[in-house]
């Protein structure tokens, strides 16, 4: 021995220098030839040299000169970045150094810009280390600064320096030698200094514990092109966890794994998050979308089988896990985009390779596979790497190979999951130790630990389980015909001591038995699941040679009291948590199937995971890391699982922890309380509560007559604490829907945002109905309710000769009174000009004036002023023997054809210097190119006006006029449509409550229909302070709140057209027709026809606003 603290005689540098130097010299011209100029240089240590290095290790160098002290000098090429070019920069390389160092005369002549007066360093990186030699002295540092270095042609690797101050030379340390080509390792392990624990390995390779490794290759993920990329919605973040999100996601930006970005991406995930036993969380991607777009390079792994025969005659095994193994592979920056994912702090980026993706495992796999290639005595399957050897010897020296290979891949592994040295190891669900390879003890410990039937129908499903598996226990029929005279019909169920014997005998065959399968890496996969009323079964299996399902484990678990009461569906996933996580080993990281007998759960796990109930959504949410897909299978061809779960290991009843809040009942304790008292004593719903927990029925035949308008979410019902919920939705009883109700309604929000808001909180049947009934029905919402939209128009009916019906209208222009007269059949307008006093005689006076130039007409049309409602017009118009009709109050469209010409004349009247010029212009210009002048239609002939014109052509086709004008009317009804409501109001009945629209307040207010008013779409109401109302059918509102109170007896009224023949009503009380009451004075006239309008754009509502009420 040297008598050096650490070394090993077989290797020491200094008491074997000769024998070193020589046998270098001998294999220099091995493989150098002779005269070459490059030379091996054999390392004699300096008493500068630090003696902390890993001094089990024999060093060769390349290319590298020696000066007369037998130093390693190498010459490196350099860039700075305060001058340009490539420079040399000598350095020594000191395999026992675990840092570079940089001595500040040579920093100061190399950075001179970067000293301040007094010649130190300024501006350099902080590294918070703290540097000593091997005697314990602290040696002073600056700081540090990284330089692009090479050597030879190897890549530019940007190192870091320590700026120090000493007088020695640059010193390399170990890891850029290894980086840089420097120099290469060969272990040699000497048997007097073994390595027997995790403790001594990662005392000789610090560095590669406990940390995130960073493998040296960078990967492409490989998208679909055909495939569209996808942009999550956000979601919600509970505002607890916000802190402890931003936390986590602050860790993995300072590791590395992730970082913040801002520029737009074409995909985008959501992140999930579970919280760890220590009340952290664990931020996962959530892939989905991204996962069906991604194209897997589907790289084979090695199966256990093609393995086993590697560990024949070894006798020492060490299992070492990799830490964090997918973080340490590089992606390249196109790939990282595609991982961007949304968080309530903004988006991020995987630097890594995520979890969760598709492609992940081969990925990782390959990389193992590439670090392990050519390490003998090691094998790996996903991040478990096992060692081993047939002597202690060996085995170190495999081990001491395979951690240096990860030093230089960059590989990092777990301590606290590593075992060195042990005569046996678990791998992949075998036990390999000397003796040889069994099942691992785990696997079937469920198997001896099944509680004892307690009655037919347990012992029943214990002799399916065993007889599925007979194939495997000799003689299997002889040892069970005890156990089996038990299920007779006549047989009274009596355990007794000689059936636990024969019970046990079977339990310990079947464990001790070599039945399990050996798992197979590139077989699928299935995973059995089921649960009753007692526990959880699960088993893992696999297809055998003849494409048989055997098992690979076994495993099962009582339900705790609180699980016991969980919903069926609930226990039927939670049994679906148990098995993958119980077979998490074999699982994590590939694809496979679960098997269930419970077919609801197909359509939870299709539904988004919003729409789970929540306890439910937390149970999806842990299956989320695991990528599997569900099939269901009747429970008779279940009977692995099925078994074991009515069956359960009696050690194992620890509840499984959901983490699981309840506090989204936003009710008082005391309005709690009555719900869960209601529910119970409801007939329906304590019954429902039955059924959910033990489970519907097979057959829909079977299911209770209360209970068919339940069937179409029953997958969705679970019981919490004695209430029942659909998703997040509490289902409440018949008692207090009336009270929630009106809960909902507080902000007198409309049909559909009240809808909303109970979807986010309370459920029971038919509940949207009585929603729109309550609302419909509110007096406050029927009292603030906005006009109501225009219905479709009703035209006047075209004359079929001139001057047979005639609208008049009065209007001031610059404080004069005009009368204006005007043909509904050719347009024609007379304009009189009245005193200021304008009274009825004033309008008579006017009319009998122009009726007696062009003749009475048959039918007069105007709206519901003083002057035209009054007595003295009603006997004008008797005497003079025409029809008077007026139009609705309140409603100018009523007469929109004179309220147009009304506009136009306005129009002349202000720009014209000869108004009576400019009306005979209006009068003979034609009306359209298929229309003549409205003088032409009146009189028959051509009117002279100023300007040159041809002989008259008076031969106008009456038909021809009106075929037309009525085409000229459809357009102006098809334009007016398109905005318009698709159809006309209903019908009020006589009697009927109603609202009535104030013009004043625009609120609606109660009145009661009391007859037809003479016009179409016009009634008569009475208000509650007894005045009398007509108003359009567009002003008036059923009134809901009272529809219940019209009695089965009221008639409708067939309110007639405006344009029909009818008595006007006066305000005067004189010869009133005795079916039609009187108005308050209070009335105004309103036009019937509309104006003409322009055509405009087609404003469709978007179909989801149909059933939105205000």
């Amino acid at each position: 021995s040297c008598k050096k603290l650490g070394h090993y005689a077989r290797v020491c540098l200094t008491t074997k220098f000769k024998q070193m130097k020589d046998r270098n010299q001998t294999k220099q011209s091995s493989y150098l030839g002779d005269n070459d100029r490059r030379q091996v240089l054999n390392l004699e240590e300096s008493p500068e040299s630090h003696q902390d290095a890993h001094l089990f290790s024999q060093l060769s160098f390349d290319v590298i000169d020696a000066d007369q002290r037998k130093e390693a000098i190498a010459r490196l090429q350099i860039k700075l970045s305060n001058r340009p070019g490539i420079h040399n920069l000598k350095a020594k390389v000191d395999t026992g150094a675990q840092a570079n160092t940089l001595p500040l005369r040579t920093f100061r002549n190399m950075f001179p810009e970067q000293l301040n007066e007094h010649g130190v360093p300024q501006s350099l990186s902080d590294s918070g280390t703290v540097l000593s030699a091997y005697n314990g002295t602290e040696i002073k540092q600056y700081g540090t600064v990284v330089i692009p270095c090479r050597y030879n042609d190897t890549p530019w690797n940007d190192t870091q320096f320590y700026v120090v101050q000493s007088d020695g030379p640059v010193i390399l340390g170990i890891q850029t030698s290894v980086q840089l080509g420097l120099v290469s390792l060969h272990c040699i392990v000497n048997n007097q200094s073994p390595i027997n624990d995790v403790e001594t390995l990662v005392r000789l390779f610090p560095q590669q514990f406990d940390r995130i490794g960073e493998l040296h290759n960078t990967h492409h993920l490989v998208v679909d092109p055909n495939f569209p990329s996808h942009v999550d919605a956000p979601r919600k973040t509970p505002i607890a966890l916000k802190g402890k999100i931003k936390s986590e996601l602050d860790k993995m930006e300072e590791q590395g794994v992730i970082k913040k970005i801002t520029e737009p991406t074409e995909w985008v995930s959501s992140i999930t998050y579970v919280t760890k036993k220590d009340g952290s969380l664990r931020i996962c991607l959530d892939p989905r979308r991204l996962n069906k777009a991604l194209i897997r390079p589907h790289y084979r792994q090695q199966t256990v089988e093609e393995l086993n025969h590697k560990f024949h005659n070894m006798k020492f095994f060490s299992k070492l896990d990799a830490k964090c193994g997918y973080w340490s592979v590089k992606l390249d920056e196109e790939s990282q985009k595609l991982t961007t994912f949304q968080t309530p702090f903004g988006r991020y980026t995987f630097c890594r390779l995520p979890f969760g993706l598709i492609v992940s495992q081969d990925i990782f796999q390959l990389e193992m596979d590439r670090i392990l290639e050519g390490c003998e005595g090691a094998v790996c399957i996903a991040d478990d790497i096992v060692i081993f050897g047939r002597t202690s010897e060996e085995h170190d020296q495999n081990l001491m190979n395979l951690m240096n290979t990860a030093a230089q891949q960059g590989l990092t592994l777990n301590s606290s999951k590593c075992a060195i040295k042990q005569t046996s190891v678990d791998f992949f669900g075998n036990r390999y130790s000397r003796e040889g390879m069994k099942p691992d003890p785990k696997k079937v410990a469920d198997l001896r630990t099944m509680q004892t039937p307690r009655n037919k129908l347990e012992l029943q499903h214990f002799l399916g389980l065993m007889t599925y598996l007979s194939h495997f226990i000799h003689d299997f029929s002889s040892k069970a015909a005890v156990l089996r005279d038990l299920l007779r019909k006549d047989a009274e169920f009596i355990w007794e001591p000689h059936h636990q014997v024969a019970l046990e005998k079977l339990k310990q065959e079947i464990s001790e038995s070599s039945l399990l399968q050996y798992f197979d890496t590139s077989s699928p996969v299935y995973v059995q699941c089921d649960a009753s009323l007692q526990g959880l079964g699960a088993a893992l299996l696999q297809h055998d040679q003849e494409e048989k399902l055997q098992p690979i484990a076994f495993a099962s678990k009582a339900l705790s009291s609180t699980e016991q009461r969980y919903s069926c569906i609930e226990r039927e996933l939670l049994a679906i948590v148990f098995g993958v996580e119980r077979f998490h080993t074999y699982l994590y990281g590939r694809s496979f199937t679960v098997i269930t007998d419970h077919k609801p759960l197909l359509m939870i796990m299709d539904k988004p995971l919003t729409a789970a109930p929540p306890r439910l959504q937390r149970m999806l949410i842990r299956l989320q890391g695991y990528n599997f897909s569900i099939k269901h299978r009747p429970g008779q061809d279940n009977l692995l699982a099925d078994s074991l779960s009515r069956l359960p290991s009696i050690c194992n009843k620890q509840a499984i922890d959901l983490d699981l809040r309840v506090d989204f009942i936003q009710f008082s304790s005391k309005k709690q309380d009555e719900l869960k008292q209601q529910t119970k004593q409801d007939t329906m719903l304590s019954a429902l509560v039955e059924v959910i927990i033990t489970g519907w029925p097979d057959s829909i035949k079977e299911v209770q007559p209360d209970f068919t308008t339940v069937l179409s979410y029953r997958d969705e019902l679970t019981v919490c604490d004695g209430v029942i919920l659909k998703g997040f939705q509490v289902v409440i009883p018949k008692q207090m829907q009336a009270g929630i109700l009106q809960k909902l309604h507080t902000s007198h929000l409309g049909q559909q945002k009240t809808k909303l808001l109970a979807r986010e909180c309370v459920y029971w049947n038919n509940i949207n109905k009585d929603i729109e009934r309550m609302v419909q029905s509110c007096p406050a919402c029927q009292q603030q309710q906005p006009a109501q939209p225009a219905e479709p128009l009703l035209p006047h009916e075209i004359p079929t000769k001139p001057w047979s019906t005639v609208a008049t209208d009065l209007f001031e222009l610059k404080g004069k009174q005009w009368l204006i007269v005007v043909d509904y059949y050719s347009k024609y307008p007379i304009l009189q000009q009245l005193s200021d006093q304008v009274s009825s005689n004033t309008v008579i006076s006017a009319l009998k004036k122009i009726f007696a130039e062009q003749g009475i007409p048959s039918k007069v049309v105007s709206d519901n002023g003083p002057q035209y409602s009054s007595y003295q017009f009603m006997m004008f118009a008797e005497s003079w023997g025409f029809t008077h009709v007026t139009t609705s109050p309140r409603r100018p469209q009523g007469n929109g054809f004179v309220e147009r010409q009304i506009r136009t004349i306005k129009s002349i009247m202000k720009k014209a210097s000869d108004i009576q010029l400019a009306l005979l212009h209006w009068r003979t210009t034609p009306i359209s190119e298929s229309l003549p002048s409205p003088a032409e239609i009146l009189m028959g002939r051509q009117l002279r006006n100023t300007l040159p014109s041809k002989s008259p052509n008076t031969n106008v086709a009456a038909d021809h006029i009106y075929n037309q004008l009525q085409q000229r009317q459809n357009v102006q009804k098809y334009y007016f449509d398109q905005h318009a409501r698709r159809s006309e109001l209903p019908t009020l009945s006589n009697g009927q409550k109603s609202r009535i629209l104030d013009p004043g307040t625009r609120l609606w207010k109660p009145a009661t229909v009391v007859a037809g008013a003479g016009g179409e779409r016009s009634y008569v109401l009475q208000s509650p302070e007894g005045r009398l109302l007509r108003r359009n059918r567009q002003h008036i509102r059923p009134d809901l709140s009272e529809a219940e109170q019209v009695t089965e007896n009221s008639q409708e009224i067939p309110s007639k057209a405006d344009n029909t023949d009818t008595d006007t009503l006066t305000t005067t009380g004189v010869d009133v027709p005795p079916s039609i009451p009187n108005i308050s004075p209070q009335q105004e006239s309103s036009p019937h026809q509309p104006p003409a309008m322009r055509p405009k754009r087609n404003i469709r509502r978007p179909r989801r606003f149909e059933d939105y009420v205000t």
